[in-house]
């Protein structure tokens, strides 16, 4: 068991190295961080209404991943 938590350590440990790795890549960040996430909610806040279903669901999506992306980053 004890091998086993190790393990899970060591790959979390590597997906967090990667995706420092990643948030370093100009272009992803360009590209998802600016465009995809920040652009995108204002885009869709500002065009869609924030009582719309999608546009709830859009924001919901960019939340998503950039939770994913700070949380493996942190763990």
């Amino acid at each position: 068991m004890h091998q086993t938590q190790n393990q899970q350590a060591n790959k979390e440990q590597d997906k967090a190295n990667k995706m420092a790795k990643l948030m370093e890549n100009d272009l992803f960040r360009e590209l998802f961080m600016e465009d995809y996430i920040e652009r995108g909610i204002l885009e869709q806040a500002l065009h869609m209404g924030m009582d719309n279903k999608t546009t709830l669901d859009n924001i919901k999506a960019r939340q998503s991943l950039h939770q994913y992306i700070f949380n493996t980053l942190s763990s």
